[in-house]
């Protein structure tokens, strides 16, 4: 079977999967059970995560390539698929084939006006006729025969003291590149010739098309932070695939990282031994990075600088570069370059994008360790109250695991409880933190009375997910009436 017959087959599995699941929480919450609905939420999470897997595992594996190129474009006649950075294919596939993201994609596509486009640049840009500036004519020139372009493109100038270029809507057979007037000062024609291919690549691979701001700015409620983690590791490497092309049209690696060093930096390296000395110690610090990243980092939209010049000095010594530029040796075929791009972009990635059900088991051994922590807490442990968590978690509770946690000690119960509620909170909505911590009211409450001391347990796992004593206090008295 095909890779691309087999992606069908996967989205209609995904479909169907999604319709099943939803008929059956559909009749439990009709039924007013609600221990059946939580069990079938979480089975349905773990089986549409594993299809999703499946689905970019047969994407990029080296035996189901599609026979054609995955990526296409009427601007050029460029082989397309063979500069994509996989981890890109890998975050579109998981991003289409995702139940909440996928329809939201389907229906916000980027519906800017050409209209509206052209006319905001007649008020703020001026179009360059590039006959009389050599720096872009020799750039747009060294772009449009390397990489195979059969579109014309358009360059306009904006009065900006920051250094940046952009690409915008285009009309068809046209590639529009903004750049500003600082950029246009202060870059020679090599460092150019990058900074257009780079945007040249995203008009290539119509990056414009995935709706990423629409979809954060809908206010779905059903959108997680790991939903929007995903839709930012998609725009991290979709600036990795666009500073392959932009390689592909500079002179040489150095010219280009140096364009990407002022970019990143602010100012000029001249001589390629200061290059290559910053670039040794980019790579001493890429431990440093991994372990000094915050969720803060998984949200960004552009790779810290570091990260983008190790993965284009990647690409400069793959295999592909080398092709392109008719050299007959290199140090990277392609599985080695994509395992060496990966290392250092996934600095910047929650390891529950790739492991979705890890989180699940973390939340599940939070209520686990929370429930403990409640019914323990006065030092009678009640059947009542150990039924209501197995209920919840939708399996028995054996008396050997309260014990392991007790003889264990509460101190260590605590660390584990604090290490996954950073994950948690990292990872998850409000309304899935408060359905969390409303889950657990109900085991206190469970034995008919809550204690001082379980409210106190209660007050102190609240906390960890940022949700107030007031939220508690209306659970209890029955102010909360449901948040599924």
């Amino acid at each position: 079977m095909s890779a691309a017959l087999k992606q069908d087959e996967l989205q209609l599995r995904i479909s169907k999967t999604q319709a099943e699941y939803q008929a059956k929480i559909q009749h439990a919450a009709q039924s007013g059970n609600f221990a059946e609905m939580q069990r079938l939420g979480m089975e349905m999470g773990t089986v549409m995560q594993k299809l999703i897997l499946e689905a970019t595992a047969a994407a990029t594996s080296s035996d189901s390539q599609p026979s054609g190129p995955m990526y296409k474009s009427e601007l050029s006649s460029l082989n397309l698929d063979d500069y994509v950075y996989a981890g890109e294919k890998k975050h579109f596939i998981a991003i289409t084939g995702d139940p909440v993201l996928s329809p939201l994609v389907n229906s916000m596509q980027n519906t800017t006006s050409l209209k509206s486009v052209d006319a905001d640049l007649a008020k703020s840009a001026l179009k360059l006729d590039l006959r009389f500036s050599p720096t872009l004519k020799y750039a747009a020139d060294r772009c449009q025969e390397l990489l195979k372009l059969t579109a014309k493109m358009q360059v306009y100038v904006m009065s900006s003291p920051e250094m940046n270029a952009f690409c915008m809507p285009s009309e068809p057979g046209t590639i529009k590149i903004g750049v500003t007037s600082s950029l246009l000062e202060k870059f020679n024609a090599s460092e150019m010739a990058f900074v257009m291919g780079h945007e040249i690549g995203h008009a290539l691979f119509k990056h414009a098309a995935m709706p990423t701001s629409a979809i954060l700015n809908s206010g779905s409620s059903d959108i997680t932070p790991l939903h929007v983690m995903r839709l930012m590791a998609w725009k991290r490497s979709a600036e990795v695939t666009a500073d392959r092309v932009g390689l592909l049209c500079g002179d040489s690696f150095e010219r280009s990282a140096r364009a990407l060093f002022k970019v990143s930096y602010g100012f000029d390296i001249h001589e390629d031994g200061a290059l290559h000395h910053y670039l040794a110690d980019f790579h001493d610090t890429e431990k440093l990075m991994k372990e000094n990243i915050s969720p803060e980092d998984f949200m960004s939209t552009h790779p810290f600088g570091p990260v983008r010049l190790i993965a284009l000095e990647a690409f400069a010594k793959s295999s592909i570069f080398s092709s392109h530029v008719g050299k007959p040796t290199s140090e990277l075929d392609r599985p080695a370059l994509e395992k060496r791009v990966d290392q250092i972009v996934s600095v910047f990635e929650s390891s529950f994008l790739d492991n979705p059900e890890g989180l699940q088991k973390e939340t599940a051994e939070f209520m686990f360790l929370g429930g403990v922590a409640i019914a323990c807490c006065d030092g009678n442990v009640a059947d009542t109250e150990i039924k209501a968590l197995g209920d919840l978690l939708a399996r028995p509770i054996e008396a050997s695991e309260i014990n392991s946690i007790i003889e264990g000690g509460p101190e260590k119960a605590w660390e584990r409880i604090h290490v996954i509620a950073k994950h948690i909170y990292e990872t998850s909505y409000p309304r899935q933190r408060l359905m969390l911590v409303r889950d657990l009211c109900t085991i206190a409450m469970a034995d008919g009375q809550v204690l001082e001391a379980e409210f106190e347990v209660l007050v102190k796992l609240a906390g960890l997910m940022y949700i107030t004593q007031r939220f508690i206090e209306d659970v209890l008295a029955g102010a909360v009436e449901g948040l599924d």
